[in-house]
């Protein structure tokens, strides 16, 4: 049985943090043909991300958003963090230091996508998540997946002022 399935999942959690174990997430329906990237991490789905944007979720998480600017432009998740796909790609990892000290610090859990969180997003919160375990760092954010990526949030709260930001004229990626 595949990890994406058309149910709901608890979220993971440590047993040292204290959040709402009851906490579900909907997921994605995943087609037995495709592979999952990153399985290791937990997904989550839009409703999550949008009890975090909306404070209800009470742990520190942060969004990371790793599609390009003009991507992000077409319309983002509200208190989204971009950071371009290439800064997790670099085979120099200072750019991704200087985000894990300079945005991570304090979040319990960071929640990453791209546009379908397929493979880019996946491939990001893995590099992610290697190099928050190369750091050694205490208290290191649990490092997690939006499954359905922005698209799958804009479908289901693309029309929330409070949730998504759209430029004038609405959601229109380029990704179709």
């Amino acid at each position: 049985m595949s990890l994406l399935s058309a149910r709901h999942l608890p979220v993971r959690v440590n047993a040292n943090q204290r959040v709402q174990r009851a906490l579900t997430c909907r997921v994605s329906a995943n087609s037995s043909n495709e592979s999952l990237v990153a399985p290791e991490l937990a997904r989550v789905g839009p409703e999550f991300v949008a009890d975090v944007v909306r404070n209800k979720v009470a742990r520190k998480t942060l969004i990371v958003d790793v599609r390009e600017p003009d991507e992000a432009a077409t319309g983002s998740i509200k208190s989204a963090v971009n950071v371009p796909s290439g800064v997790f790609k670099s085979e120099d990892k200072s750019q991704l230091d200087a985000v894990i000290k300079e945005q991570l610090a304090g979040a319990e859990q960071v929640v990453v996508h791209c546009h379908f969180s397929k493979v880019r997003g996946p491939t990001c919160a893995r590099a992610l998540n290697e190099r928050l375990q190369a750091l050694g760092l205490d208290n290191a954010p649990e490092v997690k997946v939006l499954a359905g990526g922005v698209a799958g949030f804009m479908d289901a709260f693309g029309s929330d002022p409070a949730l998504a930001v759209l430029p004038e004229g609405g959601w229109k990626p380029s990704h179709s």
